[in-house]
């Protein structure tokens, strides 16, 4: 059963004026259905599965090596309050790597009982948010059908399963990304500046996790030229700057503090 489109949602027939984001809003909010929650179950139970199976050897012994390591020493320093610094010997080093993934870890470092070992266990969480945002994605553009083989695809992977037992940056870059996209289009049909916003954190987020994710604002840029470019509203595109700024800024914030300059 394919969902009608926002668009289509809006142009169908009612005995009530249309209000503001209320026909869109609803219609979004009916494609979520019961038998939607079974299937998200059932893919992420399998796809947790997979992950366990596989095993979380290489995530606790930090490797791949020192990419790992060195996501796991810049996190523990965040946490101490030491910066995204490198210590040897008495001596701080710069890292070579952006602060979104290590401030996830050290975000979740306490609940992880202070134990970098387990660093792995925030990886296999991102996977899960990746699936089920994919999932859902997939059903808002497309089709029921279609969400359950985007989610299948990338829940079987063995290359995205293996990465989600690791300490490294690439699935919780490609979660954070499917998550900005969901507040995108959010922002898009109900023309909310909260979720312009939170869409614009997410991206800056995901800017600072691989600075090659700057690529999604040429996206969103293009997407919303070219699809709505008339409610592509002055309001909302400064509250998606003003969060976009938020995570960079701290980058440069950390950088000049640090390190003495801004690169």
């Amino acid at each position: 059963m394919t969902p009608a489109s926002p668009r289509h949602s809006s142009d169908s027939a009612s005995s009530e004026p249309a209000q503001p984001g209320g026909d869109a809003g609803e219609a979004s909010a009916l494609r979520l259905k019961g038998i939607d929650a079974a299937i998200l179950a059932l893919l992420l139970g399998f796809a947790l599965l997979l992950v366990v199976r596989t095993g979380f050897a290489n995530g606790r012994e930090l490797w791949p090596m020192p990419d790992a390591v060195e996501y796991a020493a810049i996190a523990v320093n965040l946490d101490r309050g030491l910066g995204p610094v490198l210590h040897f010997g008495g001596i701080s080093y710069p890292c070579r790597y952006t602060i979104g993934y290590p401030l996830i870890l050290a975000a979740a470092y306490p609940l992880l009982g202070y134990k970098p070992e387990r660093f792995c266990l925030v990886t296999a969480l991102t996977a899960l948010i990746a699936i089920a945002g994919l999932y859902i994605l997939t059903l808002w553009a497309f089709d029921r059908p279609s969400a359950i083989l985007a989610g299948l695809l990338l829940a079987t992977s063995p290359h995205f399963i293996g990465l989600s037992t690791c300490v490294v940056s690439d699935v919780p870059a490609l979660a954070v990304v499917v998550l900005a996209v969901l507040a995108f289009l959010y922002a898009e049909e109900k023309e909310s500046l909260v979720a312009s916003l939170l869409c614009g954190l997410l991206a800056g987020l995901a800017a600072t996790i691989r600075v090659t994710n700057g690529a999604i604002l040429a996206g969103i840029l293009a997407a919303a030229l070219l699809v709505r470019p008339r409610r592509l509203g002055f309001a909302r595109v400064m509250a998606f700057a003003i969060g976009f700024a938020a995570f960079p800024g701290l980058q440069v914030w950390v950088n000049l503090h640090y390190f003495g300059s801004p690169l």
